[in-house]
């Protein structure tokens, strides 16, 4: 059987970058449609990469393109030359990838195959507060253009597509379809001294919307001794300025330190190693970290404008309001309060409760009955 070729467009899909959301959420999709669909992946180059030429990153084919609007020929070409029955774009407000190929398909410059949008939380209140009058005029020329009449797009859960209706009617319909995760083996960590610092973690971007510099002060204030590990990739320079200066400032019972980027094979793990994960996001469609964490039984602390809601009856974590900073203080304080025993009792909850969550049948179910209703 021939199966339908997909073409994915992707802001960055490569090695070293696989424990970040969109990455987790595409190679999740092709491990577990890979016999249904053929997946072929265009992104941004990263280093290492020969710009140009096909390569295989998590067993997915993936061409990498040149970086900003330099790529954008280099884009048209690709898009042209591999041949595909449904096209992908990954990012609503993305112009070097997806108003790119809006404009292209608009123009006839490339095939009209079937195509989706999959915002990946891009109209969250949170994501839309940051630079929210340039993002709406967006999205109104991109609706009032037509180039959207039939395009479809794809939402995690029914939040978003809510928040998309919200902004208004794009033409086609709006699939849900939970995002696929595997559920992996839970890691095997060795619990901390009694008397020993609380291990804290943070493990996403780092820029505004995952709001790392809430956490630095929270776990400051919190008066609980504290060592605080943050990994993953600086997407605002501006903002990991603004972040290393509260830092170097943190008082004498906060240890914050810097750890580098984690690959995909070493994120579940390294989370394990803590005790808990503090991610106050702005907002989340899904919240890839967070689930990693919960899947390797590291209770989290986060907002609670995330689909993950409910920890705190769970024994699973808090999901509390950014507004009222004092409860995130309160619940650092009641967490370092615990017994090694209570700490593993709320491991295993926190497993538990993402295994919960995560329906991946489901999830297979609803973005292969979207793709193919369109193909």
């Amino acid at each position: 059987m021939n199966r339908p070729k997909v073409l994915v467009l992707m802001g960055c899909f490569g090695r070293g970058i696989e424990a970040t959301g969109p990455n987790q959420s595409m190679i999740g999709i092709a491990r577990t449609l890979g016999d249904k669909f053929d997946f072929r992946i265009i992104a941004e180059a990263v280093e290492g990469d020969k710009v140009g030429e096909w390569q295989t990153v998590s067993d997915i084919p993936q061409m990498p393109i040149p970086k900003g609007l330099a790529g954008s020929r280099h884009l048209l070409a690709a898009i042209r030359a591999t041949p595909h029955d449904i096209l992908l774009t990954n990012g609503f407000f993305d112009r070097t990838m997806t108003l790119a190929m809006l404009i292209w398909r608009k123009l006839g410059m490339i095939p009209q195959s079937p195509t989706f949008v999959a915002p990946h939380g891009e109209f969250s209140a949170g994501a839309l507060g940051l630079k929210s009058a340039r993002k709406r005029m967006y999205a109104a020329a991109l609706k009032k253009s037509g180039m959207l009449k039939d395009v479809s797009f794809i939402a995690t859960n029914d939040a978003e597509a809510d928040a998309i209706r919200s902004e208004g009617d794009f033409g086609r319909p709006i699939f849900v379809c939970p995002t696929i995760r595997p559920l992996p083996p839970m890691p095997e960590v060795e619990a901390a001294p009694a008397d020993g610092p609380l291990r804290m973690v943070f493990a996403s971007r780092i820029d505004y919307m995952k709001n790392l510099d809430f956490a630095i002060h929270a776990a400051g204030q919190s008066g609980a001794d504290i060592v605080f590990n943050i990994y993953g990739p600086v997407s605002s320079d501006q903002f990991w300025e603004q972040c290393q200066e509260m830092m170097a400032k943190a008082p004498d019972n906060l240890t914050v330190s810097y750890k580098g980027i984690l690959r995909q094979s070493e994120i579940l793990q390294v989370l394990a190693n803590h005790d808990i994960m503090f991610l106050p996001t702005l907002g989340e469609n899904f919240g890839h970290a967070i689930a990693d964490a919960l899947l390797a039984g590291t209770p989290v602390l986060i907002s609670d404008r995330t689909p993950w809601r409910g920890l705190t009856e769970a024994m699973a974590g808090w999901d509390l309001p950014l507004e009222q900073p004092d409860q995130f203080i309160a619940a650092i304080r009641q967490f370092d309060a615990l017994t090694v025993d209570e700490r593993a009792k709320w491991r295993r909850s926190a497993r538990a409760f993402a295994e919960s969550h995560l329906d991946t049948k489901a999830a297979m179910d609803a973005l292969e009955s979207a793709l193919t209703s369109q193909a």
